[in-house]
């Protein structure tokens, strides 16, 4: 059998997040593999730029390295949407690469054919659990839109702390994978010989996920909601973000978000981002450019990788986001819709008929250590290798959330209706005045 070799340059992308975060992998068997001769192809591996950010209030970025961020490289051929070869790649050594240098491997046994080609990063992170693991002897012969990367659920912390009624069906996720991708289509690969012989040709690896950064500014009009008796900085705080994506493949682009991606629970609202624990409070992380994160009265601040998902203008696929802070150690916290009557935990129905069994009693407050939450819903959409920053302005007085409460649910952000319209100028006619009493 001839063989051949295949040269590749490959660059990495500046990162969103320093860190990995667990995902599964899952597909469906497509297809067949060629028999023929074989060659190698050189590539040459690298970053791209650094990810763009929707606002200008914070500056500091995660960094991107290979000992950082890289976990694992394969590379796929594909032909007609099925991968007819599938191979591993060696990670560069700290000898080999500092930062975001280039890297160049030469990939070999490679069946005769033009392709088109994938590289990618971090494809084997998670649990490889029941059947979901795809490794590169498995993904040959399988079809690439089947082969997704998926957010490990989050059956530790999540279960605890989910909404006995509020959030019944629901299902808790972690980060999604930081999944790393290029590509070039029409690659010949000839017998004997190595395509891109020389310095390899380049492939940008880019990131397919997107970083969430949530800034919470509780400084507003603290004498009436007494937002400064929460914490952020407590580790039963959390953050939530619902009808998030779980599923992403490698065809992912912005314009085929709701094609390339998926949702592991039918019901959109049920798929739920959770991360439990304390917020930063300082200006900057390990492994993040020296610029600021907090600005103006912004005190807590958390990041979170997630897969590609929103809509501006569609509530139904709108992200929706859920902070909960504590009640700080030795105060108490008048949440919104109290004092109010509740039914007596130590009510006797056959007990005498005073004020010494009552049947209801009235809670004034929430005591020390109790959970406060606040809802909003994001009219933005996630997309690849960007930055979208949530800045939360407490105003409004926060909801006592109990998970074991019936009637201390979750809040649920307002329902938005949507206005399309044209704007043009008119001369000035007759002013009509209508008078109202509100």
């Amino acid at each position: 059998m001839k063989r051949k070799n295949f040269f590749v340059t490959l660059m990495m992308g500046a990162a969103l997040i320093a860190g990995l975060a667990s995902c599964n992998k899952d597909s469906d068997h497509a297809g067949g593999v060629d028999d023929g001769a074989t060659g190698a192809v050189k590539i040459t591996l690298g970053f791209d730029k650094a990810p763009g950010t929707y606002a200008t209030q914070s500056t500091a970025k995660p960094g991107t390295t290979w000992a950082s961020n890289i976990h694992s490289l394969a590379i796929f051929f594909v032909d007609g949407g099925v991968i007819k070869n599938a191979q591993s790649i060696a990670l560069p050594t700290t000898q080999e690469v500092s930062g975001l240098d280039e890297v160049t491997r030469t990939i070999n046994n490679v069946p005769a054919g033009t392709y088109t080609v994938y590289v990618f990063a971090n494809w084997d992170q998670g649990d490889n659990a029941n059947g979901k693991n795809w490794s590169m002897a498995t993904a040959k012969g399988r079809n690439i839109a089947d082969l997704y990367m998926d957010a490990l659920e989050n059956t530790t912390t999540y279960t605890a702390y989910k909404h006995q009624t509020s959030e019944a069906n629901s299902a808790g996720y972690n980060e999604a994978p930081e999944v790393f991708v290029a590509f070039k289509e029409n690659v010949k690969i000839e017998a004997d010989k190595t395509t891109g012989e020389g310095a390899g040709e380049l492939y940008t690896l880019t990131r397919i996920v997107s970083l969430v950064r949530v800034r919470i500014d509780q400084s507003v009009d603290n004498n009436l909601n007494l937002n400064d008796k929460i914490t952020f900085q407590d580790g039963n705080a959390s953050l939530r973000i619902r009808r998030i994506r779980t599923g992403i493949n490698l065809l992912y682009t912005d314009a085929t978000l709701t094609t390339t991606t998926r949702r592991a629970q039918a019901n959109a609202q049920d798929n739920v981002f959770f991360a439990l624990g304390a917020f930063n409070e300082a200006q900057t992380a390990t492994g993040y450019s020296a610029d600021t994160v907090l600005t103006d009265n912004f005190t807590s601040w958390k990041d979170v990788i997630l897969i590609p998902a929103g809509h501006a203008t569609t509530s139904a696929e709108k992200l929706d986001v859920v902070v909960t802070g504590i009640v700080k150690t030795g105060e108490t916290y008048v949440p919104a819709g109290y004092p109010k009557q509740e039914p007596n935990p130590n009510y006797d129905p056959n007990g005498p008929k005073d004020n010494t069994n009552p049947e209801y009693i009235t809670i004034e407050s929430a005591p020390e250590g109790s959970q406060i939450a606040w809802a909003g819903a994001v009219t933005a959409v996630l997309t690849a290798n960007n930055i979208l920053e949530l800045n939360l302005t407490l105003k409004s007085t926060g909801t006592w959330v109990d998970p074991t409460e019936p009637d201390k649910p979750l809040p649920q952000p307002e329902e938005y209706g949507n206005l399309e319209i044209k704007v043009d100028l008119a001369p000035w006619g007759s002013i009509a005045s209508v008078d109202m009493e509100l």
